[in-house]
């Protein structure tokens, strides 16, 4: 299977969710699930890791399945405990996922900020033997798991928001997109799914906005 296309949209949305879609079936009573040893995790890692440089897509419609606007990224990939950080994630990228227009303001010149991300590496369901892929879930990290606070300057004001990721979001009743990702042939796409806005002291925001990554080393 081959995981990146030239052409942005296709492979956008292909579904992350759905990674043993491109395998063969291996449901049958004789199938055994080996998960990754790991020496094969330490060998993913030492390949995928590296400074990358890509886009980062937002403003997503994931039922129209278009993409509304993105921004130049940089992230890298360390093998010694299996982080990703985004150098610069862009704080407007979040604007118009806010329904407030001080917030939408505050976002939109907000600059940018680093993000860390935990890599966790797994073999999908129904493959077997040596993968030329590799797959992993990708969770944002603050202090805590999924929740990371940012600065931001609103109405003037310095203050602390915190970004509260998810690990997945449903968009019917078949279909969900997930914090996954792949690595293949030194390209590497991902999704980051926003759940919530909390302003320190403030309000929360609802945001559920998916935003996904991709470029190459």
């Amino acid at each position: 299977m081959k995981l990146f296309k030239k052409t942005v949209l296709p492979m956008l949305f292909v579904a992350l969710a759905a990674l043993v879609a491109c395998n063969d079936d291996k449901d049958g009573d004789d199938y055994v699930f080996v998960p990754l040893t790991p020496a094969e995790k330490a060998a993913q890692i030492n390949e995928m890791k590296g400074n990358y440089t890509g886009k980062l897509y937002y403003n997503i419609n994931i039922y129209a399945a278009t993409i509304g606007d993105s921004a130049n990224i940089s992230w890298t990939v360390n093998a010694t405990d299996s982080t990703l950080l985004i150098q610069d994630f862009p704080m407007k990228a979040i604007a118009g996922s806010v329904s407030s227009t001080e917030m939408q303001e505050a976002f939109l010149n907000g600059g940018t900020n680093p993000l860390k991300t935990q890599l966790y590496l797994y073999r999908p369901w129904g493959t077997e033997g040596p993968l030329q892929t590799a797959y992993f879930n990708i969770i944002p990290k603050g202090n805590e798991d999924l929740a990371v606070k940012m600065p931001l300057t609103i109405g003037g004001e310095q203050k602390n928001v915190t970004l509260l990721f998810t690990t997945g979001m449903q968009t019917s009743a078949y279909s969900a997109y997930y914090s996954v990702g792949q690595f293949y042939n030194k390209a590497l796409v991902a999704n980051l799914i926003l759940k919530q806005v909390v302003v320190d002291g403030g309000s929360t925001y609802d945001i559920a906005s998916l935003f996904i990554m991709k470029g190459n080393k």
